[in-house]
């Protein structure tokens, strides 16, 4: 009998406590880096915010030396999130579940990388934002 006491007791902390753990707002950055292109180093950011149930990703990019109008393939831990089209060799990728968007939920830890076609241009690690 105490076990099942104790058991209940455990049970009713955690549908109390699990909740308030994905009620939390969270920041997540990442510095985005890769190699030269034809003498251009590409370099961006990405930003995950988690505020409740509303979730949003951005992820810029610069200095990508590729012609206007090139696509090039967000992805987050193997997954394809989005496309950014680049203008001047820049570009971003804006995401928000308010507006209807999907937006994958982030952890930290986890890799963003940016791909024109098989080619990884930008690699980051999200790590939590103070």
């Amino acid at each position: 009998m105490r076990k099942m006491e104790t058991l209940g007791l455990a049970m009713v902390a955690m549908l109390i406590l699990v909740p308030a753990l994905f009620a939390a707002d969270v920041r997540l950055e990442a510095e985005l880096v890769g190699p030269a292109i034809e003498g251009v180093k590409p370099e961006g950011e990405a930003d995950f915010r988690a505020d409740g149930d509303r979730h949003r990703l951005s992820v810029e990019v610069e200095d990508v030396n590729f012609p206007d109008g090139t696509k090039l393939m967000v992805k987050i831990e193997g997954y394809d999130v989005g496309v950014i089209m680049l203008d001047g060799g820049v570009g971003e990728l804006d995401l928000d579940s308010a507006a209807g968007d999907m937006v994958r939920v982030v952890y930290e830890g986890d890799i963003v990388k940016v791909f024109y076609g098989d080619m990884k241009i930008l690699t980051g690690v999200f790590m939590l934002k103070d």
